[in-house]
């Protein structure tokens, strides 16, 4: 799956359940935390596997359950320490979006070989091409059905993520800074 679409994933469960259970749209710093963890898994995987050779390919290491689990567990209790589990979970949903959406396709085409990685250390992922992996990343966008439907997902979400008041935004511009001179330079006619 694509970034795009991981992310899409990731934000309709997350604001679907902050709706369910607060009534009210994501926090910016829960938008911004399930995004991160949509996005978590290739962050490690695929720069360890690609360019230092420690894993196998992209798909190993953050991509399985057990080290999803290990992750997901030291992010809730350091977040219950801190008197804030709703962050953990922001990330946690983000995070255990992506390795089952990776593997929705190979699973819906009986390709059950390809979705090993779930499993790793336990059991050995599926030999990839790392080359034909990387090339993909990077090469032309396919219209194919699950391409447009990552799409649809992605038009889904942003439509979701604007009526929700794009949450995330104000949180990145506080972080990040936006830019906006006139905020910071007093106004010489006050």
């Amino acid at each position: 799956m694509w970034p795009w679409g991981h992310l899409a994933v990731g934000y309709l469960l997350y604001t679907a359940l902050v709706r369910a259970r607060t009534g009210r749209a994501p926090s910016g710093s829960g938008a911004v935390l399930v995004a991160f963890g949509t996005q978590f898994p290739d962050l490690v995987d695929k720069p360890l596997a690609w360019g230092l050779g420690v894993l196998l390919h992209g798909r190993t290491g953050a991509h399985s359950l057990p080290v999803l689990l290990l992750v997901v567990s030291v992010v809730a209790l350091y977040a219950r320490r801190r008197d804030r589990s709703d962050l953990a979970l922001a990330f946690s949903v983000g995070y255990l979006t992506h390795p089952f959406a990776d593997a929705f396709l190979a699973l819906l085409q009986g390709q059950t070989e390809y979705v090993t990685y779930l499993l790793w250390p336990l059991t050995d992922p599926a030999h990839y091409s790392t080359d034909a992996i990387v090339l993909a990343s990077f090469g032309p966008f396919d219209l194919t059905v699950y391409g447009v439907a990552q799409l649809g997902l992605v038009v889904l979400a942003l439509g979701i993520w604007i009526a929700d008041g794009t949450p995330g935004v104000a949180t990145l511009e506080g972080v990040l800074g936006d830019g906006d001179e006139r905020e910071r330079t007093p106004d010489p006619d006050r």
